[in-house]
Parts: C-alpha cells; structure tokens; sequence
C-alpha cells in the first residue's frame, strides 16, 4: 500500500481528532501528493543549502586568524546549526520510505520510523541554534565596546573566564538539549506515525490511537493522554521561548544600533561646526577669535605643584618682594609634536635675534636694505626678506596646527563611520537570519495550535508546513551568501547576479586561459 493510501484511510480515522463531525474536510490523493511532493523538492534545496554552509563555514575557520573570537563563535553556531538541518531536511525527503503501515494495530514500530523520529526531533535543536545565535550577535553588537575593564586582577580573570565559556555555552548547550530529548524519546517509546502528514514523531501506535479512533481505549494506547505533554515538552515550549528570545534580543539591537547612529550624527554635527568655524566651549577661545586645543589634564601631582607656586607667587606679591619666575606646566604630545614638526620645517628660519633687530615699523623714504638706526648709538640692519621670513614663521605654525587638527577630526570622524557601519552591517545580518527563521518556523507553530487547542486541520496551512519547514537551510545559505554578493556588486556594478555569487570564478577562469593562451601564441 503507497503512502497516499494510508494517509487516506488514516484521515477517516482520526477525522474526530481534528474535525468535528459536522465539519469533515477529507484530503483527497491529489492534495496529498501534492503535500508530499512540495515537501520534498523544497527538502533537496535545503540539502544543497546546508552542505554549502557546512562547506564554506568548515574551509573559513581554517582561515580564522584574521577574524575575532565573536565572528568564530558565530561560524561555530551556524555551521553546528547547518548539520542538524542537513539531518532533518534529509529525514524529512526520506518519509515516504520510513513510514509504516498506519492500519496494523498491534504490528510493532519499525526501527526505521524510529531513526527518522530521532533525527526529526534532533532537528529541533535548529531554533534553539537560531536563539543562540542571536544571543552571540546581541554580545558581538551591543557588548563588545562596553565591556568592563577594572584594574584588579579579581575581575580581569572573572571577565576572561565569561568570555572563555559564553561561546561553550553557545554553541553546547543547544546540541545537549537536541541530543537529550531525541534519546529521551527512544527509551520512551514514543517515535511513530504522526498524523496524515507521514513523518514519524512523537505519536500514538497506531495512528488510530487518537480520540474517536477505533483503539482509543486498547492497552496499546494507555500513554496517548501523555502525548500532548511530550509533544509541549519536547518540541513547541522550547520553539516558544526561541521566539520570545529572539523579539528581545533582535529589538534591543535595532535600538542599540540606532543609538549609535544619532549619536555619530550628533558629533559629526559638531565637526562640522569646527570645521566652519563655529564655536565650541572645549574648543574655541572667545576672546582671541580663534580655536584652539584643550589643556591637557593634570595628573594629582601636577595639580598640588601649580597650587604651591601659585600661593608662592601670591605671598612674594603681599610681601612687595620680587617676582619669580613661575613654571611652565609640561606640555603635552600634541603640542611636542607641533613644535617637532614646525622645527624640522623652519631649519632655514632666520633666528629670533635677527628678528628682534628689526623696528616694528619700516621708516618710509629708506632703501629696503640700507643700514639704519632708531638713534645713532645702536645701529640695526632689518630687510625685506627677514620680514617675510617673520611672516612666514608664523603662517607655517599656524598652518601646520590647523592641518594637524584637521587630520585628528578627520581620523576621528572616519573611525567612527567605521565602527557605525559594520555595527549596522552585523546587525542586518542578524535580522535577516531571524527573517529566515521565522518563515520556517511560524507555520507549523499555528498549524501545532489549531490541532491541538482548536481540533481542526486547514489543508492551507498543511500546505504552507510542508512548504516552508524544510526551506531553513536553502533561507541561511541565501542570508549566508548576502554579504558577498553585496561586497562585489557594490565594486562590479555591471556584474550580473549569478557572476556576482559565484564571485567572478568563471570569468576569472576564462580569462586566466584566454592570458594563456595569447602568451603561448606570442611564443
């Protein structure tokens, strides 16, 4: 007997399990075909998927010295999460030859049914891998620059000791929970036929063990009232509380992600000012008309010397004593730089001592270069060219502090863009994976509700299940494949989709032989 007709024989005994009577909706063998065949084809896609992931996920962490110890934790958690969809897209294309004949009554579970409900609900952990992974890409956005740093040592091996066991935690516990409830079904038994949808699960023996059917009250069916809670335990609790996950953590990081964003808006608002002039309390002096730096801060030690010689300066001033000399504070790195660079720059400069010998005014009616004096005693010798050089002196300090702050604001606001922009890049990432899992997911949550709360089964939503279900792995694998394309579509505007996928290998092939072959013709 096919599979169609014993979906079809099985609808008529379970009708009262998920109809009532008045409201009987048969499937006809077209419809079931056509379930079974949808769910297939789309169960070959996510194979291909799923083993292009697990490929090119397993030949980049070779690679993984360039990456960091969050972009390593979450190619761990896509590539853990691709296998065990690999395994349940493949049980779920092999159940029309795992199913067994659902109208023997007291024929024992072939071991077959058994392996496929082991890996179906081994499968499972596929959602709990999706929270996870939306839990390392929460850590990897929105911790990564907040992390506290204290000086003591206490807290340096407490922080490093989370983040040696956060990624274990990541990637282990989901395998230990799929791992634990798939043997758990084993030794309990419960892996058979799971209603007319032809996958083994957790399920009655036989199929015509549910409510109204002809072996309701048979010894064969005694643990049939527990079902449903293993089913709840098992599987739709867990897929639940992966959805409440993933709304927190994916919400938090759109308005994490968005904070930033108004905030290096805000600041680049703010250089923007500087750069135009505008003013600034840090930045700008009122009463000069011009910018300049901020002091630098003063360590405790700096600050009781300025004290001491400040109140010095304030007793020898009472006291009508002479006036000291007050120290200079020490300077800071910006400006060693300034004076460095201008002294490598001005090494021709006439000296100050050649510039003091000139009068502040040129007396009109003289030559340039004659020799001249304020009083005949004290001849002094000024020129055009020392002047110019004056006016030179004080245009390049001026110019070279100008350009030096300009290249800090410029390194500042750049670097910010940067981090900004891969902030958003892994958080579009993040969203996009969340958009495949709840495709793949939210069918078969309503259709688990409307058969078990509501005792009805839609033929669409049987539909939409077997469509979407075994989609997960073609989804990740587009979503995997996202940042690539983007990378050289955005360099090769001209490039059409399948080159820009494929990352120009043919043509790049093509045209290695094309060079070949024109350099052996020229030989």
């Amino acid at each position: 007997m096919s599979l169609t007709e014993r979906l079809l024989h099985a609808q008529e005994e379970t009708h009262y399990h998920f109809n009532p009577p008045e409201k009987k909706h048969n499937r006809t063998a077209a419809q079931l075909n056509a379930v079974n065949y949808i769910r297939k084809v789309n169960a070959v896609w996510s194979l291909f998927g799923s083993a292009y992931i697990i490929y090119d996920s397993i030949r980049t962490l070779r690679q993984r010295r360039g990456k960091s110890s969050g972009e390593r934790t979450s190619s761990y958690i896509l590539l853990a999460l691709s296998l065990c969809d690999f395994s349940s897209s493949l049980w779920l294309f092999l159940a029309d030859w795992t199913s067994p004949d659902p109208f023997v009554p007291y024929e024992e579970t072939p071991t077959v049914c058994k392996v496929q409900g082991f890996f179906v609900q081994l499968g499972l952990c596929v959602p709990v891998y999706n929270a996870s992974l939306a839990i390392c890409y929460y850590l990897l956005i929105c911790r990564r620059h907040q992390g506290i740093r204290s000086k003591r040592q206490s807290s340096n091996q407490q922080s490093s000791f989370l983040r040696s066991v956060t990624p274990m935690l990541l990637i282990g516990l989901p395998m230990m929970w799929g791992l634990s409830t798939a043997v758990s079904g084993l030794l309990l038994d419960l892996y058979h036929l799971y209603g007319p949808m032809g996958v083994c699960w957790i399920a009655g023996s036989p199929i015509r063990c549910a409510p109204g059917g002809a072996l309701e009250h048979t010894p064969q069916c005694r643990r049939q009232g527990q079902l449903d809670t293993y089913r709840l335990v098992f599987g739709f609790l867990p897929l639940l509380l992966c959805f409440v996950v993933m709304i927190i953590f994916f919400t938090i990081i759109f308005f994490k992600v968005r904070k930033r964003e108004l905030t290096s808006e805000k600041w680049n608002k703010s250089w923007m000012q500087l750069d135009t002039g505008g003013s600034s309390s840090l930045f700008y002096n009122d009463t000069n008309n011009s910018r300049e730096e901020a002091p630098p801060p003063q360590s405790p030690r700096q600050a009781e010397e300025s004290k001491k010689i400040t109140a010095n300066d304030n007793n020898q001033s009472n006291s009508g004593g002479e006036e000291t000399k007050q120290e200079e504070r020490p300077k800071s790195p910006v400006e060693l730089e300034l004076e460095a660079g201008v002294a490598v720059e001005l090494d021709d400069m006439p000296t100050f001592a050649e510039l003091e010998a000139c009068p502040l005014e040129m007396i009109p009616g003289k030559d340039p270069e004659e020799k001249y004096s304020e009083d005949d005693n004290t001849p002094k010798t000024c020129s055009f060219e020392i002047r110019n050089s004056a006016n030179t002196v004080t245009t390049t300090t001026t110019t070279t502090t100008s350009l030096r702050q300009s290249d800090k604001t410029t390194s500042l606001r750049r670097s910010d863009k940067r981090r900004i922009s891969k902030s958003q890049q892994v958080a579009m990432q993040s969203l996009c994976y969340a958009v495949a899992f709840f495709l793949t997911w939210t069918f078969p949550f309503i259709s688990w509700i409307t058969t078990s709360y509501f005792l009805k089964r839609y033929y669409a939503l049987d539909v939409l299940t077997s469509f979407f279900l075994p989609l997960q792995g073609l989804f990740n694998a587009l979503v995997y494949l996202r940042p690539r394309y983007l990378q050289f579509r955005e360099g090769n505007p001209d490039w059409s989709l399948w080159k820009a996928v494929t990352g120009g290998s043919c043509c790049r092939r093509s045209s290695s032989k094309n060079d070949n072959n024109n350099n052996n013709s020229q030989g």
